[in-house]
């Protein structure tokens, strides 16, 4: 009887402590501070891809202790990837959780600041962002509280050489036939594709144009104008000045390069573009054309490459080509043509002569974007001239812009030809 009383004591004591340690636990958790409020301070941010920006937030209680493993990122909206309650999408990471501290280093109490890492490549998005706490309530259950206010990111694409070009044409006359005015080129700063393939253009909007210079000693500088009525500094007017000069009597231009300096408004970040340019002289004689009497075709017709002279000038293929090869600018031609005999400098012709592209009868404006291709075509409807008679071809060549005030090429080929026996 004794030891069974013993023995219940135990018992009860062992029940009642174990009830103790439960109590204590109880009321451990109860002592935890339990997060009643969770706001972002900062509303907007705009991050470039590849970079990490920094969340500062406020827990209400002060005391709570937030960390890496007990906070997440939310995107309740994207427009690129969609995600599930209190999680993140692949392009944004949360990678750390410190205390915010003021300008002496001090903690400040009850806020602190989330670093989001957001991935590199080339895309835009824009998002919305939550930070989500976690923490235990008294029933031991897990809980989670989202930030009171939602917070706006933008991300952009990085400012490199590849997504931006800068348009001009590689040739251009430096005067009028005349000579009574220089002829300018526009310079203009244009987006490109971010990613090969891709239709989403760079966002010139994220650009400041620092400057635009002729990238050349002093002296050559000083024979060139180059000069802006665009806030923005996208676009100038490139010419020659009264003291142009060619490098010497036998040059048929003379060449530049044209640099442009840019600054990424969102890294600060500084990059330069260039793009060489030469202007031509107006006038081009070739070499004289002889045309053998003893090789003369059935048909009377001859063929003369051409391409050659117009490169003379300044037009090639790559005249066209703005930016890609697959990017020709439209352009359109006119040639002008007159025959005077050699001998006496009256009017005359032996041959109805053209101008001719074997693309000439093709959709588009290959005939004009190949010129290298370019032909002289001579039919000679009186039949075979005779040997010694001599005349020369006057063409006039203008190659145009649609709507541009100005020809970009305006030149005048003289081709001299003969027969021979």
């Amino acid at each position: 009887m004794q030891k069974s009383t013993i023995y219940c004591a135990i018992a009860g004591m062992l029940l009642l402590c174990g009830g103790c340690s439960k109590m204590k636990d109880d009321i451990d958790t109860l002592k935890k501070p339990i997060p009643t409020a969770l706001v972002i301070l900062n509303p907007e941010y705009i991050v470039q891809n590849g970079k990490t920006f920094d969340i500062p937030f406020r827990v209400n209680p002060s005391n709570f202790v937030v960390t890496k493993e007990n906070l997440s990122l939310d995107v309740p909206a994207s427009h690129i990837t969609r995600s599930s309650y209190g999680t993140s999408i692949p392009e944004y990471e949360l990678t750390d959780v410190q205390p915010h501290k003021d300008a002496q280093g001090g903690t400040i109490d009850g806020e602190w600041i989330a670093t989001v890492s957001v991935k590199s490549g080339a895309y835009y998005s824009s998002s919305l962002i939550a930070l989500v706490l976690k923490y235990e309530d008294a029933n031991g259950q897990q809980v989670q509280i989202t930030s009171t206010y939602l917070g706006d990111l933008t991300t952009t694409v990085k400012l490199t050489p590849d997504m931006v070009a800068m348009k001009l044409f590689p040739a251009c006359s430096y005067a009028k036939l005349d000579g009574s005015a220089y002829l300018y080129t526009p310079v203009t700063l244009q987006a490109r594709p971010i990613s090969s393939g891709s239709e989403t253009m760079f966002d010139l909007s994220t650009v400041r144009v620092d400057s635009c210079k002729v990238d050349a000693p002093d002296e050559i500088r000083g024979m060139f104008w180059l000069e802006t009525t665009d806030p923005d500094k996208r676009e100038w007017k490139l010419q020659p000045s009264y003291v142009f000069q060619f490098p010497d009597a036998d040059a048929r231009s003379r060449g530049i390069d044209v640099k442009m300096w840019l600054t990424d408004l969102v890294s600060g970040e500084q990059i330069t573009i260039s793009k060489p340019i030469a202007f031509f002289r107006t006038e081009y004689t070739t070499p004289t054309v002889e045309f053998k009497l003893s090789e003369w075709p059935a048909n009377n017709t001859i063929q003369v490459p051409f391409g050659n002279a117009l490169a003379q000038i300044g037009v090639t293929a790559d005249l066209f080509k703005q930016l890609s090869d697959t990017d020709p600018i439209p352009v359109s031609k006119s040639i002008g043509t007159k025959v005077t005999d050699d001998w006496d400098g009256k009017d005359g012709t032996p041959a109805i002569i053209s101008l001719e592209n074997p693309h000439q009868k093709e959709a588009g404006n290959k005939a004009v974007t190949t010129p290298e291709e370019d032909y002289l075509k001579f039919v000679f409807f009186a039949g075979k001239p005779d040997a010694g008679e001599k005349y020369k071809l006057k063409l006039i060549v203008t190659y145009t812009v649609p709507g541009a005030d100005q020809p970009t090429i305006n030149a005048t080929i003289y081709v001299p030809f003969t027969f021979v026996p």
